[in-house]
């Protein structure tokens, strides 16, 4: 009997779209215990962590690097999920520096 194993390049595309689809569980769950929580929602929204930059900017804490992203390595619909997922949680912050890949 001969079973074809997965080559290295599957194997990695599989094990990074099964860990991108975790924000998006951890999404789900926390709208689902929001909606079972009477009176959680935005009016008991906490208030957002931010950090100070040497230069005396705000930014969100949380924010979502895209130096990978529309460059082929995962699939399209993966990737926008993520982002969507991390807006819907909130965030606020996406770094889309002109250094990765152009801008």
């Amino acid at each position: 009997m001969h079973k074809h194993l997965l080559n290295r390049r599957i194997f990695s595309a599989r094990c990074a779209a099964f860990g991108l689809s975790f924000p998006a569980l951890s999404a789900m769950i926390a709208a689902q215990a929001t909606a079972q929580v009477p009176g959680a929602g935005a009016a008991s929204k906490p208030a957002e962590r931010t950090v100070r930059l040497p230069d005396g900017t705000t930014v969100p804490a949380l924010g979502q690097g895209c130096w990978h992203l529309g460059q082929g390595r995962h699939p399209l619909a993966v990737e926008e999920e993520a982002l969507r997922t991390g807006i819907s949680l909130g965030m606020t912050l996406i770094d889309t520096s002109g250094n990765y890949g152009n801008g």
